[in-house]
């Protein structure tokens, strides 16, 4: 009888692991931002295990001053930040500095409110050429408890897989309209430029 019984506990063990590294490799299998992992014309890094966004600008025969001064424009009306996170004060007019965030909506389940994703932007200005920079992405929440949260935006593994999905894919769909939008400031026509 007591042989039964090992034998019985030893073939549940053996039939519980199969299932058990399949539970493990669902909790572990990668969930983040499709925009920020995806390769392309964009250069999309991973630096020290974060997320980094990179993306140059071909902008022929628009000098650098123009370029500089088409995204400080689009910079004081769509960047959304506190008083002095925006630096303009370059004198050569070589770059654009700022801390930003965008907005997530509420979860579904109004589980997790007050969202957003603050990052640095930045943007550097050559003769016909803008490069678009983006680092240090953080997710900040508020839980249905009160509680503030503040992520790595590349690491939100210890909240459900519904919640990361729904973060990830509410700042995949608005992240790339800012930057179209950005994009389209810089290229706009020469006769925009005059009043």
């Amino acid at each position: 009888m007591r042989t039964f019984k090992l034998y019985s506990a030893a073939l549940l063990m053996f039939a519980a692991i199969p299932s058990f590294a399949q539970d493990a490799s669902e909790r572990n299998s990668e969930i983040g931002s499709k925009v920020l992992m995806q390769e392309g014309t964009d250069k999309v890094s991973w630096k020290n295990g974060k997320y980094t966004y990179e993306k140059i600008l071909e902008v022929p025969g628009v000098d650098k001053k123009t370029l500089y001064e088409r995204a400080k424009a689009w910079v004081k009306v769509n960047v959304k930040t506190s008083q002095d996170h925006i630096y303009f004060d370059d004198n050569e007019q070589n770059s654009i500095l700022a801390t930003t965030a965008l907005k997530i909506k509420d979860s579904k389940n109004s589980v997790m409110t007050n969202q957003f994703v603050d990052f640095k932007f930045k943007i550097y200005f050559k003769e016909g050429k803008v490069k678009i920079a983006c680092d240090d992405f953080v997710y900040h929440g508020i839980s249905q408890a009160g509680e503030v949260l503040q992520k790595d935006f590349d690491n939100l593994k210890s909240m459900y897989k519904t919640f990361q999905k729904e973060i990830y894919t509410d700042f995949d769909e608005h992240f790339p309209q800012m930057i179209t939008s950005l994009e389209s400031s810089l290229k706009k026509s020469g006769n925009d430029d005059k009043w």
